[in-house]
Formats: structure tokens, C-alpha cells, sequence
């Protein structure tokens, strides 16, 4: 049915609001306050309100046939007519209630599944708002947990670059102590070098001189032999004389043989100590060689432990700024799935 609006430039009179209720009521629409304000297009409540109690006062007269007036009085009609017309109104009135009843019972199971549907949009708005929460809840977590690895990692990596600077500090100590070393082991090998040679020129010239003695006092012998047998009358005394002169060539024999042991001696004690050097001097440079070798595979290891660290670290941060972007559009989307869900 068509519905009208009543409106005029003119204030809300009583025939306004008493046509609009009677169009309402036929549309089968009971007449409020409200309804009957929009029917008008125009008017307040304070306005509207008392027209429309004497349009429900005079409603109820015209139907049970009481009033300030008679109903002839009021219309001009013979009875006859206006029995026929008022049965003919509450025929109207009992269809029109019958209307309002089913459009009323109507409203109200409408009324009843909006109440139910707006009840179950807000238990599933509530259900995603509690998944959120924890959605949410989650990301932090896991955005604390990531923040705090990358805090160890970059601690760690504090710590092995202080462990590789100690290292390295300890490796060029080393260095330095087995170059002292080395140069000190050069030094006494040299000086032992020159030791031996020394001993060995000293020896060479006690050999040749004692070897000269001992050709003089051979060729004495013979001579004093060969005197002897010329002489076979000398006497005592040139006897004595002959046995003193070889018995200090025996002393002087015996004296260089001891010298000739003594000078052996020292130089087999250099060769030792030259040699015992010359071992420490291999030790300490295969010690040096190994522990180069192992600072350099230290070197090495730090190095590939520090880009692995640097390659932590950035994916940490890729996922720290993933999680915060995570967190920060979460409740956008959750205001909009809001928004079109009402």
C-alpha cells in the first residue's frame, strides 16, 4: 500500500494528525507518537502527543457510540446511516486490528531472528576478537623470543671478536718470543761454532807441536843411542843424564796425550750443546708452524662463525620486522572485519 506523508508550511493542526492515524490505521499500522510524526513529515512529540489522545478519544467513542455529543450531533446523520457506518467502521476496525495483530506478530518474529543473528554476530565477534588477542599474544612472543635471540647473537658475536682479538694478541706475543728465540738459538749456535773451531785450531796446533817434541826427542834418543854405541866407556853419570832426557820426554809425551783428551773432551761437550740448541731451535719452530697453523684454522673458524652470525642477525631482523608489521595490521583488519561484520 501507498503510503503518504502530510506536510504543510503550516503548524501540526488536529485534522493533520487525525488523518495520518486514520491512514496509518488502515494500513494496518497502529498509530504512535512516532509514526504518526514521520506520516506528517513535520512536528515534535510535544506537539503531536496531545492530537493524537483525542484521536484515540474520539476513535473509541465513534466506536462504542459514547461522548460529549451525540454522534448525530457530531456528523449530521439519521441513525439508520450511522448504524450502518458504524458497523461498517468496526468491521473496518476488527480487520484493520487483524492486520496490525499479524503485521505486530510479524515484527515481532522479525524482531526475534535480528535479536538472534545480531546475538550470534556478536558471539563470533567475539570469538574473533579472542582469536586476535591471541594472534596478537602469539606475535609478541614470538617478537620477544626473536628480539632476544638476536640479543644473544649479538652478544656472542661481541664475545668471539673480543676471543679472536685476544687470540690474535696471544699469537703475536708468541711470535715475538719464538723470533727472541730463534735469534738467541742462532746466536749461541754460532758462538758454539766458533767455540769448536776455536778448540779445534788450538787442538790441531798442540798436536803439531807436540808431534814436532816428540820427533826432536825421538831423534835425541837415537842420537844419545847412537852415542852410546860410539862411547861404550862413557860412564854413570852420562847414563843418568840419558835416562833423565827420556824420561821427560815420556812426561812431555804423557802431558800432551792428557791435553790431546782434555781438548776432546770440550769439543765433543760443544757438540753436544750445539746440538741439543740446534734441537730446542726445531722444537720451538715446529711449535711456532702448529700454532700458526692452529691460529690460522682459529682465524678461519671466527670468521665463518662471525658471517654466520651477521646472516643470524639479519634474518633475525627480517623476522622482527615481519612480526611487528604482523602486529600492527592485525588490528586494522580486525576493526574493518569489525566494521563490515555490524
Amino acid at each position: 500500500m501507498e503510503q503518504r506523508t502530510f506536510s504543510s508550511s503550516r503548524g501540526v493542526q488536529q485534522d493533520d494528525v487525525s488523518e495520518a492515524c486514520d491512514a496509518l490505521w488502515l494500513e494496518g499500522i497502529r498509530p504512535t507518537n512516532e509514526r504518526t510524526r514521520q506520516k506528517l513529515g513535520r512536528g515534535s512529540p510535544n506537539t503531536i502527543g496531545p492530537m493524537l489522545d483525542a484521536w484515540w478519544k474520539q476513535k473509541m467513542a465513534l466506536s462504542t457510540g459514547t461522548g460529549p455529543a451525540s454522534v448525530e450531533q457530531i456528523l449530521g446523520f439519521p441513525s439508520p446511516v450511522l448504524d450502518s457506518m458504524r458497523e461498517l467502521w468496526q468491521s473496518a476496525l476488527r480487520h484493520s486490528e487483524r492486520i496490525a495483530e499479524v503485521g505486530i506478530e510479524t515484527a515481532r518474529v522479525q524482531l526475534q531472528e535480528d535479536r538472534a543473528a545480531l546475538q550470534a554476530s556478536e558471539v563470533a565477534l567475539g570469538e574473533r576478537e579472542r582469536s586476535l588477542e591471541a594472534s596478537r599474544s602469539s606475535m609478541e612472543e614470538t617478537l620477544a623470543t626473536t628480539r632476544a635471540a638476536l640479543t644473544a647473537a649479538q652478544r656472542q658475536t661481541v664475545d668471539l671478536e673480543a676471543q679472536r682479538s685476544a687470540l690474535t694478541g696471544q699469537l703475536d706475543e708468541t711470535r715475538t718470543a719464538l723470533a727472541l728465540s730463534v735469534r738467541r738459538i742462532d746466536a749461541m749456535r754460532l758462538e758454539s761454532e766458533a767455540h769448536s773451531a776455536a778448540h779445534a785450531k788450538s787442538l790441531k796446533e798442540q798436536q803439531e807441536r807436540h808431534d814436532a817434541q816428540e820427533r826432536r826427542q825421538l831423534l835425541e834418543i837415537d842420537r844419545a843411542r847412537e852415542e852410546a854405541r860410539v862411547a861404550t866407556g862413557a860412564g854413570a853419570k852420562e847414563l843418568a843424564r840419558r835416562q833423565a832426557v827420556e824420561l821427560q820426554a815420556s812426561e812431555a809425551a804423557l802431558a800432551a796425550q792428557a791435553a790431546k783428551t782434555s781438548l776432546e773432551r770440550e769439543i765433543a761437550f760443544a757438540a753436544l750443546v750445539a746440538a741439543k740448541h740446534l734441537s730446542e731451535y726445531a722444537t720451538l719452530r715446529t711449535a711456532l708452524e702448529a700454532m700458526t697453523a692452529r691460529m690460522n684454522d682459529r682465524d678461519s673458524a671466527l670468521a665463518r662463525e662471525a658471517d654466520a652470525h651477521k646472516v643470524t642477525k639479519a634474518l633475525l631482523e627480517r623476522a622482527i620486522s615481519a612480526v611487528e608489521k604482523r602486529a600492527s595490521v592485525a588490528p586494522t583488519k580486525a576493526l574493518k572485519q569489525r566494521r563490515g561484520g555490524g
